[in-house]
């Protein structure tokens, strides 16, 4: 909104993502094996993301027998879509399946009637790219068409800032804490890393993991920490350090 109405309705060049000092999106060390990697608790993280870094599924029976109603987000993710989604009779095992690729997502199966919904998280290969598609499509649901192609280039900002916006940190809490978000905590352990350590990677996140420890006057000898999610087997914490930096943050008189 905010570049329509700066003037601009048309862009005859690129769509650029800057990922700056950010990692490419990658598993961390110690993360469950590559048969496991589509489920959406081990969704990749970058300096760009939408969706916790996957697809959303909602597929709904319909009521006189046809195909069922399969639903996909985010909007615009740029993927041909295939669906073959039967509705099933009453009492019928649920069977769906979905495979999600950066050109192709397919869902198939059955679903009963007396299954009022079902929905589904599967996390997308490419989460930069996700975000450049989802972008472009918002821009031209905005009113603003981009003729040029998607790209990814480092430390390439220039020029005038028309528009800007700001995720607040409490915005990503509710996601980590409250829904258990392992891509959106990743996120912040890479975001603090490219604040904090100039290195938006998991050895950046790790630098700042152990200055918040000396901030907070924890001793973080046998620390270590690869990622934001705990997915990582090689991750290592002690009982004392969790209890002080509990103690530090929230305070004793507060527990």
């Amino acid at each position: 909104d905010k570049i329509k109405a700066s003037g601009v309705g048309r862009v005859s060049g690129d769509l650029v993502l800057d990922l700056g000092n950010f990692a490419e999106a990658q598993p961390a060390p110690g993360w469950p094996s590559s048969s496991q990697r589509w489920k959406d608790y081990c969704a990749l993280s970058s300096g760009f993301t939408v969706n916790g870094g996957c697809i959303s599924l909602r597929v709904e029976p319909d009521t006189s027998r046809g195909p069922a109603s399969v639903e996909i987000a985010p909007l615009g993710h740029g993927a041909r879509v295939e669906v073959d989604v039967k509705t099933l009779g009453r009492g019928e095992s649920l069977d769906l399946k979905a495979v999600v690729a950066p050109d192709l997502i397919r869902v198939w199966g059955g679903i009963p009637l007396d299954v009022k919904e079902w929905t589904g998280r599967y996390a997308h290969p490419d989460p930069v790219g996700l975000f450049g598609s989802v972008l472009r499509h918002a821009l031209e649901e905005g009113g603003v068409v981009v003729d040029g192609e998607l790209r990814l280039e480092r430390k390439a900002l220039g020029g005038v800032t028309l528009a800007a916006l700001r995720t607040p940190i409490l915005g990503a809490l509710a996601p980590i804490n409250t829904h258990s978000n392992n891509a959106v905590a990743d996120q912040l352990f890479l975001k603090v890393g490219c604040d904090n350590a100039g290195a938006g990677d998991r050895g950046g996140g790790a630098v700042a993991a152990v200055n918040a420890f000396d901030q907070l006057g924890v001793r973080a000898d046998g620390y270590t920490q690869v990622d934001g999610s705990g997915l990582s087997r090689n991750n290592r914490i002690s009982a004392r350090q969790i209890v002080a930096l509990l103690d530090a943050v929230v305070g004793p008189g507060d527990v």
